[in-house]
């Protein structure tokens, strides 16, 4: 009989315990439900809520900046290193031609007359500039900070009835919207600094590329007029011992391959000097730029002595 009534007890107590945890859950969703409604409401009355998205929102262009700046600090860094790379190609082309093929074919040319080639300078060290791209302060676009000065803002939405925070948080989200516009062109306006900076790349890629395979055409080009020299020595002296074997040639008595092989040689040395001694890379202010110019005439050049290849 105890032990029956230990039972009953011990399910009255679980039950009404069940109750009880049940209505204080449901209490406090309640209260939690009304807190949530009153706060909302009063977001609301006072602007808060407009300055809580105007402060996401801003946090979202701050992270964005950072993303897009370390991106393209580490694009200019492996571009400015790839340039740099390409335009000491382009030097140590230079150099071949200017102390070795221009010095060679001034010693061949002088068979004929005195002609000087004047040497080409290089090219210095590129560097590529930084764009940086910066959010406004919170300062110059928040009017009212309920997040650093919530007492100051929430007094003032008091006494003024909601009206002027409202208004101040109301500009505030316009201004960061504005400013996500701002940054929106110079999101773009990098993107096309990086597209250009490619398109630099690519075109000093093929200058590099070009002055390595005609420097190996020009010097092929020379074996032919040093040839057309020993030719026309020996022929000199099997016909006429009285003349000086270290005098010149008449120009206007050469055989006509000795001729065409002396004007092949004068016109592609022209042309690689002409292409060796522009300067395809200057800085214009502070941005790294190829000269439009020197360019068209490289492509110009190119297609000549392409010609001069065939005929050669």
């Amino acid at each position: 009989m105890l032990d029956f009534a230990k039972k009953v007890c011990s399910r009255v107590y679980g039950g009404l315990k069940k109750v009880a945890a049940t209505a204080c859950q449901k209490v406090a969703d309640c209260a939690k439900w009304v807190g949530h409604r009153v706060s909302t409401a009063y977001k609301q009355f006072s602007g808060e809520s407009k300055a809580e998205e105007a402060e996401i929102l801003y946090a979202k262009l701050q992270r964005r900046v950072q993303q897009k700046e370390a991106e393209f600090a580490e694009f200019a860094l492996d571009k400015e290193r790839r340039i740099n790379m390409e335009i000491d190609k382009i030097n140590k082309s230079r150099v071949e031609l200017s102390e070795y093929l221009f010095a060679r074919y001034e010693n061949i040319a002088s068979n004929f007359a005195n002609l000087e080639v004047v040497g080409v300078k290089g090219d210095g060290v590129a560097k590529v500039k930084h764009r940086n791209v910066k959010v406004k302060a919170h300062s110059e676009l928040f009017k009212i900070d309920f997040r650093n000065h919530p007492v100051k803002a929430n007094a003032l939405a008091i006494l003024t009835f909601g009206f002027l925070t409202r208004k101040r948080a109301d500009q505030s989200l316009k201004a960061v919207q504005a400013e996500e516009m701002r940054l929106e062109d110079d999101f773009a306006k990098m993107n096309a600094e990086k597209e250009r900076l490619e398109q630099m790349l690519r075109c000093l890629c093929q200058i590099s590329l070009y002055l390595t395979k005609t420097a190996k055409t020009y010097e092929r080009i020379l074996n032919e007029l040093d040839y057309s020299v020993l030719f026309l020595r020996s022929c000199r002296r099997v016909l006429n011992f009285n003349i000086s074997l270290r005098s010149r040639f008449d120009v206007e008595f050469l055989p006509e391959q000795q001729l065409l092989t002396l004007m092949c040689a004068d016109k592609a040395t022209r042309i690689l000097h002409s292409i060796a001694s522009r300067q395809y890379v200057k800085a214009d202010g502070k941005r790294l730029v190829v000269d439009e110019k020197d360019l068209a005439n490289w492509e110009a050049k190119k297609h000549e002595f392409e010609k001069l290849e065939i005929a050669a």
